[in-house]
Formats: structure tokens, C-alpha cells, sequence
């Protein structure tokens, strides 16, 4: 059995419900809240390495060049 450290599997569920959303552009961004995300430390840490990006109007989106 293969154990995923549970941060990495937090990352990878934040970037699926962005995904499932279409939140891949600045025009389909999406609140955190409005998908279930929590803006906490692993959602910081996504957005400070450019994996998600803020529009700066309170909405996100996946950069897919980047995961």
C-alpha cells in the first residue's frame, strides 16, 4: 500500500474543483468559496508559486501551464 502525504492530496483536490469548474482563465475565475476551497496555508502556497491565480476581484483560476 502506498501512502500520499495528505498535503499533496489537499493540492490535488483544490486543483480538480478549480478544474471542475472551467476555472482555467481569467474570464471563468471562480471564488474559492463557491467551490468549497478554503483559503488556508496549501491554497496560499498554490497561489504564491502561480499554480492558481488571482484576478485581483476576489476570483481564481488554474494556470494549466503550470501543474
Amino acid at each position: 500500500m502506498i501512502l500520499i502525504p495528505m498535503p499533496i492530496i489537499r493540492k490535488i483536490i483544490i486543483i480538480k474543483r478549480f478544474l471542475k469548474a472551467g476555472a482555467v482563465d481569467e474570464n471563468h475565475a471562480v471564488q474559492p468559496s463557491s467551490i468549497r476551497v478554503n483559503q488556508r496555508f496549501i491554497f496560499s502556497r498554490l497561489v504564491s508559486k502561480g499554480k492558481i491565480v488571482d484576478t485581483g476581484n476576489g476570483k481564481y483560476f488554474v494556470d494549466i501551464t503550470k501543474i
